[in-house]
């Protein structure tokens, strides 16, 4: 992914992270184009009236080289939720804004 933050958010006020804690963290298994699963750390989660989103790491891959997504929710019921990524360039910029100013300690790179 080759995105960049420069659009600031327009549901900026709006937006609430709410950062996953090393102690209690947060695993998701997600099921890929392939068929294969795979574990992911869920690091922060950000909500807007409009959307969820969450910013989660490869589990296998976390100590190589910190690489993160952000996925946007598409339904949730009971306890499933349904991710996927982020097409719209416009939409993933905004989503970027929203971890970056949610003062959380990460950093997140275009």
């Amino acid at each position: 992914m080759n995105h960049s933050a420069q659009d600031e958010c327009p549901d900026e006020e709006t937006a609430k992270a709410d950062p996953i804690g090393s102690e209690e963290s947060t695993s998701i298994m997600m099921t890929d184009e392939d068929g294969v699963e795979r574990e992911f750390i869920v690091i922060a989660s950000v909500s807007t009236k409009d959307a969820n989103y969450i910013l989660v790491a490869d589990k296998e891959r976390l100590d190589d080289d910190g690489e993160a997504v952000i996925l946007r929710e598409v339904s949730a019921e009971g306890d499933e939720h349904v991710y996927e990524i982020i097409e719209d360039d416009t939409e993933f910029e905004q989503a970027v804004a929203l971890f970056q100013n949610s003062n959380e300690d990460y950093e997140l790179l275009p």
